[in-house]
């Protein structure tokens, strides 16, 4: 492509809910990880988080 050439860059938008997959929850690694955690339930920890 030459300089004197310009691109046209379109970018597409989110509406509605769309936007609500790229939600995310923060929760501590270490509830998953570290063996003092073990016999907590994956719902304990999560709902801890």
């Amino acid at each position: 492509m030459a300089k004197s050439e310009s691109t046209k860059i379109e970018f597409g938008y989110f509406h509605d809910y769309e936007s609500e997959q790229f939600a995310f929850y923060r929760i501590p690694k270490v509830l998953f990880t570290d063996e003092y955690f073990r016999n907590l339930s994956s719902n304990a920890k999560v709902l801890y988080g």
